[in-house]
């Protein structure tokens, strides 16, 4: 499980590379479930947020990626329904009507 960890690694440190490398260690069959934060959703406010956050004295920068981006960590997976979608459509929020900044999937490595 990688959960709203992977927009705090920067692109420099190669983040879909991290992840393939962690799958590589793991059997055929095993699972991935992972979530990231998103500039797609709520893109305004993600771009004011990452910005404050980013200006902050703080160890690691806030780099919220867009859906395409993250379905890279899947590459060599299967998807399970419902595939890399809002986190909201995994489990629905205690406010429907805020938007979620976030994607989740689970991925399945191929024998």
């Amino acid at each position: 499980m990688i959960l709203a960890v992977m927009h705090l690694i920067p692109d420099a440190d190669d983040p879909g590379r991290i992840v393939s490398q962690l799958m590589d260690g793991v059997p055929p069959g095993s699972y991935l479930a992972l979530s990231a934060a998103t500039r797609d959703i709520d893109t305004e406010r993600m771009t004011r947020a990452a910005g404050d956050y980013n200006t902050q004295r703080v160890a690691t920068q806030f780099s919220p990626r867009t859906r395409a981006e993250i379905l890279r960590y899947f590459d060599g997976l299967d998807l399970a329904e419902p595939g890399l979608v809002p986190v909201v459509q995994w489990r629905a929020p205690a406010d429907p009507a805020r938007p979620v900044p976030m994607y989740a999937g689970v991925g399945r490595k191929r024998p």
